[in-house]
C-alpha cells in the first residue's frame, strides 16, 4: 500500500473531548505509587548502604527520571496506537512489531509478574498470621500462614475483579494508610540522623544499585490500565509523573533518614553489609513499640497497594492476551477514542468491531460475560498455588527480572513510538507526543541499553 500524500495527512486529534478530574487522575496516580511503594522500600537502604546518601540519591532521581520517561512512552503508545487507549501492552506491541514481538512480550510479562504476585501473596499471608498471632497473645509464629494466604489471595481477587474504579478507591484508602504509618517510622528516625554520616560517599558502589531500584520501582504494568481508565493522553502522562514523583520522594527521605542514622560501625561484623533487620533493631532504640507496630502496619500496607496495583495491571493482560479485545457502546460513551487513520488490511484484524459471544479453549467454553472471572483465576491461582507449596522458588526470578523489565519497558516502548511517530496508519498527533522529540526518544533508548549491558555483565560475573 503507498503511502498517503502529506497534504491528505490529517489534522491532530485529541485524546479524549474532556480531561477527567483531578480527583481521578490523583487516583491513577495513586495507582502507580503503590506499585512502586513495597515492602521493600524499607529495605533499600541496606542495599545501597555502601555508596552513601549522595551517589545514593544520584542513583535514585537517575532511575525516577528514566522510569518516568519510558512511562509516558507507554502512554504515548496507548494514545497513538489504531487500537486507542483501550489497548493493552500485548495489543500495542503486536500493531507496532509484529506477531513475533508480541510472543516475547508474553514470555517477559509472565517472568516478571508470575514471581511477583506470588512474593506478593506469600508475603502478605505471613504478615496477617504474625499479626493475628500476636493480638492472640501468642508468639509471632503461633498461627500457619497457609490460611491467611488464602484469606488475602481471595480478598485481593475480589477487589479487581470489581473493576479499575473499586481498586481505584479501595488504593487511595490503602496509600493514604500506608503514608501515615511510614511517617510514624520516619519521624523517631530523625532524632538520630548525623551530618557526619550524611556525608560518607563512595561512587564506585552506585552501578549496583541501579538494577535494584529498576524492580523496587517499575510499575508499568499499570500504565495501560491507567491510561484506559483515564481515557485522556495529558491526564494519563500527569498522572504517571506524579505517580512517580511521590515514592520517589518517599525513597530519598527514607535514604536520608537511614543513612544518616546508620554508619558501618553499626554492620554485624567487620566485613558484613547492612541488614533490614540491623536497621528495624535500631530504629526500634526509641519509641520501640510505636515503630514496631508501625513497621508492621507500613509493610502490609505497602504489600496491598502493590497488589492491587500489579494484579489490575496482570488481570488486564491477561483478559485481552487470552480473549482479545473487547469494545462496548458503554464504553465508547464513558471514553471518547481519538479517530485513526484508516489502517491497511494488514492491522485491520487489531480493531476487530464486535468479539465473539464466547470461545472455545479445548474442552473449556468461556462467555464475554464470564471472561474477566477466568482472567482474575488465572493469575491469582496459580500463584496462590505456588505460594502454598514453595514459595521461596520465585525469590531467584525476581532478582533475575531486572533485564525482562528492561526489555518489556524499555527497549520495547522505545522502538514502539519510534515506529509510531513514522508510522503512516498511526494517530497524527502532536498532542499526543513525549516532550523532547526524537532526541528524548534516542536518550532513553541509550539508557536502557546501557542499564541492559551492565545488568547482563553482572549477572554472568556472578556466575562465574
Amino acid at each position: 500500500m503507498t503511502k498517503p500524500p502529506h497534504s491528505q495527512k490529517p489534522k491532530a486529534q485529541k485524546s479524549g473531548d474532556t480531561k477527567p478530574s483531578v480527583g481521578k487522575i490523583c487516583g491513577a496516580a495513586a495507582l502507580i505509587a503503590g506499585a512502586m511503594v513495597g515492602a521493600g522500600l524499607l529495605a533499600m537502604p541496606a542495599r545501597t548502604f555502601n555508596a552513601g546518601m549522595g551517589p545514593s540519591t544520584a542513583s535514585l532521581t537517575f532511575i525516577a527520571i528514566y522510569l518516568a520517561a519510558t512511562g509516558v512512552l507507554l502512554v504515548e503508545c496507548a494514545y497513538r496506537n489504531v487500537s486507542g487507549p483501550g489497548a493493552n501492552i500485548l495489543t500495542l506491541v503486536d500493531n507496532t512489531l509484529g506477531p513475533n514481538g508480541r510472543k516475547v512480550a508474553w514470555v517477559l510479562y509472565l517472568l516478571i509478574y508470575a514471581p511477583t504476585l506470588t512474593a506478593y501473596i506469600a508475603e502478605g499471608g505471613i504478615i496477617l498470621a504474625r499479626a493475628f498471632s500476636i493480638a492472640a497473645g501468642q508468639t509471632a509464629d503461633y498461627f500457619p500462614p497457609e490460611p491467611f494466604e488464602i484469606g488475602f489471595a481471595a480478598t485481593f481477587a475480589g477487589l479487581i475483579l470489581g473493576g479499575a474504579e473499586l481498586v481505584d478507591k479501595m488504593n487511595r484508602i490503602a496509600v493514604l494508610l500506608a503514608l501515615s504509618a511510614f511517617a510514624a517510622v520516619a519521624l523517631p528516625a530523625a532524632k538520630q540522623v548525623s551530618g557526619e554520616k550524611l556525608e560518607r560517599a563512595d561512587w564506585t558502589y552506585v552501578p549496583e544499585s541501579a538494577g535494584v531500584l529498576v524492580v523496587a520501582m517499575s510499575f508499568h504494568n499499570t500504565v495501560p490500565s491507567v491510561a484506559k481508565y483515564l481515557g485522556h493522553f495529558h491526564a494519563a502522562t500527569q498522572a504517571v509523573v506524579l505517580g512517580v514523583a511521590v515514592p520517589y520522594v518517599m525513597y530519598v527521605v527514607w535514604e536520608g533518614l537511614i543513612l544518616g542514622a546508620v554508619g558501618p560501625e553499626d554492620r554485624a561484623g567487620d566485613n558484613s553489609t547492612l541488614t533490614t533487620e540491623i536497621i528495624l533493631e535500631l530504629l526500634a532504640k526509641e519509641d520501640g513499640e510505636i515503630v514496631a507496630l508501625a513497621i508492621e502496619a507500613f509493610s502490609f500496607l505497602a504489600i496491598v497497594t502493590s497488589i492491587l496495583g500489579v494484579g489490575l495491571g496482570t488481570v488486564d493482560f491477561l483478559d485481552e492476551g487470552l480473549f482479545g479485545e473487547v469494545s462496548t457502546p458503554d464504553d465508547a460513551a464513558s471514553m471518547p477514542l481519538p479517530r485513526a487513520i484508516p489502517a491497511p488490511a494488514d492491522v485491520s484484524r487489531t480493531t476487530a468491531a464486535s468479539p465473539a459471544r464466547s470461545q472455545t479453549f479445548g474442552c473449556v467454553t468461556v462467555h464475554d460475560a464470564h471472561r474477566r472471572h477466568w482472567s482474575v483465576a488465572i493469575a491469582f491461582v496459580p500463584a496462590l498455588a505456588i505460594a502454598l507449596v514453595m514459595p521461596s522458588i520465585f525469590i531467584p526470578a525476581l532478582e533475575f527480572s531486572v533485564g525482562s523489565r528492561l526489555v518489556l519497558f524499555g527497549i520495547f516502548p522505545t522502538a514502539m513510538v519510534w515506529k509510531l511517530r513514522h508510522s503512516p496508519v498511526a494517530i497524527a498527533s502532536a498532542a499526543s507526543e513525549m516532550r523532547g522529540g526524537s532526541i528524548a526518544l534516542v536518550a532513553v533508548g541509550g539508557t536502557t541499553v546501557v542499564l541492559l549491558c551492565h545488568e547482563v555483565l553482572a549477572r554472568a560475573t556472578s556466575m562465574l
